[in-house]
């Protein structure tokens, strides 16, 4: 993730998996949320009913 809003929206309108994991078991939210990308974390949350 470099920030850019505009990729992940790309990505996400085009039916990107948000749930994918990196080796490490990191999501792209967990990344975001990391690194400061606040403006990113309402796109890459999940929406989970529980």
């Amino acid at each position: 993730l470099l920030g850019n809003e505009e990729i992940i929206m790309l990505l996400l309108k085009n039916g990107a998996n948000k749930m994918i994991k990196k080796n490490d078991g990191k999501t792209a939210y967990d990344i975001a949320l990391e690194k400061g990308y606040n403006h990113l974390l309402h796109h890459l949350k999940q929406e989970v009913n529980l």
